[in-house]
């Protein structure tokens, strides 16, 4: 045991081993150095290289094709669910504006006044259902409470008589 000690004592004493194993060091330090600046140019030109039109076909062609398509019906759904909510509201307006004008033909109201030429069917009916709004507002509320009851009742029997044969 002692003797090893003794070995251990004598090499750490050694300035020229000492020399050396700092030698050693510093050129440790030095490669993981270089490395470091190697890894890090390397993550650079990879960078540019994927940022280029050819590492950009290359990412895509790795990417599967699952996910782009993925990526086309999500986009293609929300489109629908869009066109769904727009048509859900075209529907409302048109049978708000629809309602309204039967309501005033069943006050009396023999015309309207809407311009001829319209250029979409959101306008037209909007433009339609605008002096069929004014025009019932111009009526006391009892009188087109009891037209909405008519309208109501002939919708009710126009219904019927297409469901039952006869009648």
């Amino acid at each position: 045991m002692r003797q090893r000690r003794l070995a251990l004592v004598q090499w750490i004493r050694n300035p020229a081993r000492m020399i050396w194993a700092k030698h050693a060091e510093l050129n440790a330090i030095a490669r993981a150095r270089a490395a470091a600046r190697r890894a890090q140019i390397d993550v650079q030109v990879r960078a540019a290289w994927i940022a280029s039109p050819a590492g950009q076909a290359y990412v895509a062609g790795r990417r599967g094709p699952q996910l782009e398509r993925a990526a086309d019906v999500a986009r293609e759904r929300r489109t629908l669910e869009r066109k769904i909510k727009r048509i859900d509201k075209r529907i409302e307006g048109a049978t708000r504006a629809y309602n309204d004008l039967r309501v005033a033909q069943a006050l009396g109201q023999k015309e309207l006044q809407v311009p001829s030429r319209l250029p979409d069917e959101t306008r037209f009916i909007r433009e339609v259902g605008g002096p069929a709004r004014a025009a019932l507002m111009r009526y006391p509320a009892q009188a087109r409470a009891l037209a909405v009851e008519r309208v109501n009742r002939s919708m009710g029997q126009t219904i019927g008589r297409g469901i039952l044969p006869g009648r």
